[in-house]
């Protein structure tokens, strides 16, 4: 490719799934009542992934981020009209958390695109924004107590769960399990656009005709 960006942190993804891995090992030792849960990798993990998300600070001032959150809700509305779903048809009987999200699940079967329900993927914004804001907003840099960081990891579990539940879900590649090969581990550090593609292409060869 002939793009070179000017800001570009490609070791994010590693470290952000490192810090989420870090914290299901935390858990398993929080749970277990003989053992003393180490909170020192969650730390170390914390601080990494805050020196990259300082990096791009420049990015979250000015207006940039509340323009694009204002156009993505006023789609999210038009959306979620009832004039819509008319037009569009769906399945009115799944609970979907919001109304704008039968039709997106209706437009990807219309269009052939993944299978996979839109709720995963709102979940992965949600509650990946939730994480990556107190992990930013915070002076990790300067916080030498593991304590710290296993009250981060307690207060922020159920969100890490979602997070991991809801990657599973759309890309395929289970953050929680025990990596026992390189080939799993590099698996975890691939953009998920690769994975989305690869399911894109078995989803599409189960369909096509004998």
């Amino acid at each position: 490719s002939t793009l070179r960006p000017a800001d570009c942190r490609s070791k994010f993804l590693e470290s952000f799934h490192n810090l989420l891995y870090a914290c299901t090992q935390f858990f398993r030792q929080d749970d277990d009542t003989t053992v003393v849960a180490d909170g020192f990798p969650v730390l170390n993990s914390l601080r990494e992934l805050h020196y990259l998300l300082a990096e791009g600070a420049q990015n979250q001032f000015g207006d940039l981020p509340t323009t694009a959150r204002q156009e993505m809700l006023l789609q999210q509305y038009i959306l979620g009209r009832p004039e819509m779903r008319d037009f569009l048809r769906g399945r009115p009987m799944v609970p979907y958390p919001e109304d704008w999200m039968d039709r997106v699940d209706t437009m990807k079967t219309l269009q052939g695109w993944t299978d996979v329900s839109v709720v995963p993927f709102s979940e992965l914004a949600i509650f990946g924004e939730r994480l990556l804001s107190s992990i930013r907003w915070n002076s990790w840099s300067l916080i030498d107590d593991r304590d710290v960081a296993a009250d981060w990891a307690r207060f922020w579990r159920p969100e890490i769960q979602r997070y991991i539940h809801s990657y599973r879900a759309v890309t395929g590649v289970d953050l929680n399990a025990e990596a026992t090969e390189p080939q799993q581990r590099d698996s975890r550090y691939l953009p998920p656009s690769v994975h989305l593609r690869a399911r894109l292409q078995a989803q599409q060869a189960t369909r096509r005709p004998a």
